[in-house]
């Protein structure tokens, strides 16, 4: 009996030692598996966050949820949208002559500084092809300042030619190719612009695109490949609306033969208008260069021709 009345708490304590083990031993577990479900959820919605910010940088935002749902017959006609695009000159010959690196430095220093732009402007980039820089206006984003949006990128985008230049000359693979520095010194762009209706899409079941169709698109592409560097070229639609924006300097190159479209009266958009001079201000706003002079800002009769980087 004695024996007995001495084993009941020792009894008692193994069992106690047991049970209070067995629950150190649940709780390191429960803890070790809850941080690593709060690594896996954290990495869950670090990946879901970069696929959204991928999906934003190819689709416009609308379209999106539609995108993620599978909807495969997305499809939208837009009106009054202005289509840019650019076309970087001489590029086809510089790349000849060049490192693969150096090229995508290149283009990577352009584009990105062009994609801040169109941030800038609320316009939306459609797509790259080659050098080749496509932008929308109205579309899919609907405003009553879709024109001038687009008539700021493009000024935007020429302006920002100085800046591109110093950024490639500064490029470490440019120091002992002269033939790229020569073209990195002088690189100019071309720009073209049209406005009118567009069809919007996202098409194909791999690698899927938005996309934008019709007789605006081509026609704002032959405004770009019959421009000349430097210049922003516009067709008479464009022009018309721009005119009613204001505040911008339009001059006349001519009447040209486009391809596929004939005659057509062609632009130039020189720049933004000097200001009025405040009221009590002392002389007045300069006053816009004349459209019939050559150089500068002017120019009426350009040769208009296809240009080879773009046939």
């Amino acid at each position: 009996a004695s024996d007995a009345s001495r084993a009941g708490p020792i009894v008692v304590l193994l069992v106690a030692l047991i049970l209070g083990l067995t629950f150190f031993l649940g709780l390191v577990y429960f803890l070790i598996r809850r941080d690593q479900a709060q690594a896996v959820s954290r990495e869950l919605i670090k990946q879901e966050e970069t696929t959204m910010h991928l999906l934003h940088n190819i689709f416009p935002a609308s379209y999106v949820p539609r995108v993620l749902k599978g909807d495969t017959s997305i499809a939208e006609r837009y009106d009054n949208v202005t289509i840019i695009f650019s076309d970087i000159v001489g590029f086809t010959e510089f790349a000849s002559h060049c490192p693969p690196k150096l090229v995508v430095q290149v283009l990577n220093i352009m584009y990105s500084i062009f994609d801040d732009i169109t941030e800038q402007n609320d316009v939306f980039k459609v797509e790259t092809i080659g050098d080749g820089y496509m932008i929308s206006s109205g579309c899919p984003l609907m405003t009553d300042r879709n024109i001038s949006r687009a008539a700021e990128t493009a000024l935007d985008m020429l302006s920002a030619m100085s800046t591109i230049r110093e950024l490639l000359l500064g490029l470490e693979l440019m120091e002992h190719n002269e033939k790229a520095k020569e073209w990195a010194a002088t690189c100019q762009i071309r720009i073209g612009m049209h406005t009118g209706s567009v069809v919007a899409s996202v098409a194909g079941k791999r690698n899927p695109r938005f996309h934008l169709f019709g007789d605006t698109v081509n026609t704002a592409s032959r405004m770009e490949s019959h421009g000349n560097p430097g210049r922003i070229q516009m067709s008479e639609t464009t022009r018309n609306l721009l005119v009613d924006a204001t505040g911008y300097m339009i001059h006349l190159r001519g009447t040209c033969q486009i391809k596929g479209k004939g005659l057509m009266n062609l632009y130039y958009l020189i720049g933004r208008a000097p200001q009025p001079p405040s009221p009590g201000g002392k002389g007045r706003a300069p006053e816009p260069p004349s459209p019939g002079r050559q150089g500068g800002t002017g120019g009426l009769l350009t040769p208009c021709s296809q240009s080879e980087d773009s046939a």
